[in-house]
């Protein structure tokens, strides 16, 4: 009986440590290969202090050690090329630091279960920043990839006038070199739009520049990494005075569009900046848009005007031309959206073209009819970024949420709060309501309770949510991490 009895502690054991080591499955080879890396944010003190951004390519050797190419934005000084260097690790539970040897920075993330994102953030002293780290699919590139018409989004601002930006547009590539489109922007408010005609050149590594002249003669330049299957790319302007990055998808446009496209359940997001009015400042939402496929959709959505959160239904019209133009208009706030529809139908991208509103906004597809507490459960990754309205303070946060599958949450969390790093555990509940909206209530060490409400995208792996607290104007994303 005794040695049945260690047999059976020892099989248990074993399977135990069986069930660890499956959860806790990454290692430095999990990063081997080539990523996009965008990292957005600002510099708190020195010489640069302001916007940063930065757009560029990073091969990880599988081993530790990583280098690549980019071109940044220091505060309007734009440096290119950079080529950046350094060390890598990654924990078994899946966490990433990256050091980058030449201007001393550090990096923190956690892995997703799919290993080809990687949120990120900046813990060091002095900078407000985050990161995404997308895999490159694809070994190399020519002027060919980069053909038929993608749609651009775009925001940023320009540090020489002090004023802000968003963009929309779509450019045509003949996969030759030559590029046409059209954009339309909001500068501090003020709409625009123009013709675009230039040239672009990819090189080998999938990184590409394009330079654009318009009906006024103003040249501009941006520079490029294609990521995934490469139909997609991010990018940053790489002219002197401006911080201004975004990213790209092909259109669908050799089929043609109709607004039956659009037909099913998508989350929203938008952020900007409203100049004027009784909620002037900071603005996002997150919430969740159902189209008919005839015209009409109708939403629930939880919004944060400068700080004070509305809780509210929306609904109006929609529009979308043969060559995949949609035109959005709600008619509760009296807002319209314009964009272009992805060549998978998933996303959708959109600026306000509305004077005094600096916005923009992309629409993800659902691809789930119903929802339940079972679908958040096991670890994920968050990420935010975004402002309090009461203090003033800026801040980027990192963490880890592990749900129970029936409405209980615990994690850990890093938050760099106008460049001042702290760490805090959490615990709390949420709720999924069979909409695939969600509600969650936190609580960190000190008592302090924060809530969120959220609405899962794709095959309900991912999820969009606001802090429904009032003073707060902080979007963020969740994806599953790599450790379940």
């Amino acid at each position: 009986m005794k040695a049945l009895f260690r047999t059976f502690l020892l099989l248990s054991i074993f399977t135990f440590a069986g069930l660890i080591q499956a959860q806790e499955s990454c290692s430095d080879a999990d990063m081997r290969g080539e990523f996009a890396t965008q990292p957005k944010g600002l510099l708190t003190i020195g010489p640069f202090a302001g916007p940063f951004a930065a757009t560029g390519i990073i091969h990880f050797d599988g081993v530790g050690r990583f280098e690549g190419v980019a071109t940044s934005s220091f505060n309007g000084t734009v440096i290119f090329p950079f080529d950046a260097t350094g060390s890598y690790s990654v924990t078994p539970d899946c966490v990433l630091t990256i050091f980058e040897e030449t201007l001393r920075i550090g990096f923190e993330g956690i892995i997703s279960r799919t290993k080809d994102e990687v949120p990120l953030y900046q813990p060091q002293d002095t900078t407000i920043t985050t990161n995404v780290l997308r895999r490159l699919k694809i070994p190399s590139c020519t002027s060919a990839n980069l053909q038929d018409d993608w749609a651009i989004q775009a925001s940023g601002s320009n540090i020489i006038t002090g004023g802000s930006f968003a963009q929309i547009g779509a450019l045509r590539f003949d996969g030759a070199g030559h590029v046409t489109g059209k954009t339309g922007f909001s500068r501090n408010g003020l709409i625009v739009s123009r013709n675009l005609s230039g040239t672009y050149r990819v090189q080998e590594n999938c990184t590409f520049s394009v330079r654009l002249t318009d009906e006024t003669e103003t040249v501009t330049h941006f520079y490029g990494t294609f990521f995934d299957d490469g139909s997609q790319f991010i990018l940053i302007y790489s002219d002197d005075g401006v911080v201004f990055t975004g990213v790209a998808e092909q259109i669908a446009s050799q089929t043609p569009c109709s607004n039956a496209d659009l037909r099913g359940d998508f989350s929203t997001q938008p952020i900007g900046v409203l100049m004027d009015g009784p909620f002037a400042g900071p603005f996002t939402a997150s919430g969740l848009i159902h189209f008919d496929g005839a015209g009409r959709f109708a939403g629930t959505a939880t919004s944060s005007f400068n700080g004070t959160i509305f809780p509210f239904d929306a609904f109006g019209t929609y529009t979308v031309t043969p060559d995949c133009f949609i035109t959005t208009f709600e008619e509760v706030l009296q807002i319209p959206f314009e964009g272009y529809v992805s060549k998978t139908r998933n996303e959708v991208y959109l600026f306000q073209p509305q004077e005094g509103g600096i916005t923009t906004n992309t629409l993800h597809r659902l691809n789930r009819s119903s929802c339940g507490d079972a679908d958040l459960q096991d670890s994920w990754v968050m990420q935010t970024s975004g402002s309090n309205v009461t203090t003033g303070a800026r801040s980027v946060q990192l963490g880890r949420l592990r749900f129970d599958g029936v409405g209980n949450i615990t994690g850990e969390v890093g938050t760099n709060i106008n460049g001042v790093k702290s760490d805090y555990t959490l615990s709390g509940t949420y709720n999924v309501d069979s909409d695939c909206t969600l509600s969650m209530s936190l609580t960190d060490e000190n008592g302090i309770v924060s809530h969120v409400f959220g609405v899962f995208f794709d095959d309900a792996s991912q999820f969009e949510f606001i802090y429904s607290d009032d003073g707060l104007v902080i979007p963020g994303t969740a994806r599953q991490a790599a450790d379940n």
